[in-house]
């Protein structure tokens, strides 16, 4: 890829890659014109590991749990809960919202969104979440 007319001084580079995760680099352009080819390491990704309580604090098996990430898309397809109320979310990383989906009708996107819980993923370590079952 290529991004033309950078201005002259310091920039920081992002990429973001489903599968590969964020890279970030710093780039300095120190003349008009200048050419440079930054380096972009991409951090992998991380595990989500979660589980499924009901009101009373007890593990709810069969739900199915989606997560989002930061741009409202679905992270991983459809995980369901063990009979511990446990799922995992591998090659998981960023901000995500995690919703446990109601039996029946679903609600759209940004009410589902909203009734979520927010965890951050960072790459190559675990993060957990809690969920209340619909």
């Amino acid at each position: 890829w290529c991004v033309d007319d950078v201005a002259v001084g310091e920039h920081e580079l992002t990429a973001n890659s489903q599968s590969l995760g964020v890279a970030a680099a710093k780039l300095t352009v120190a003349k008009a014109g200048e050419v440079t080819a930054p380096t972009l390491v991409f951090a992998g990704r991380g595990t989500l590991r979660g589980r499924v309580l009901d009101g009373e604090r007890a593990p709810r098996a069969g739900v199915t749990v989606w997560a989002f990430d930061a741009a409202g898309r679905i992270v991983g397809g459809n995980h369901v809960s063990d009979a511990a109320g446990e799922f995992t979310v591998a090659g998981a990383s960023g901000e995500l919202t995690v919703v446990a989906l109601p039996l029946g009708p679903l609600p759209g996107r940004d009410e589902l969104l909203a009734r979520g819980v927010k965890v951050t993923v960072k790459a190559g370590k675990t993060a957990k979440v809690v969920v209340a079952a619909p």
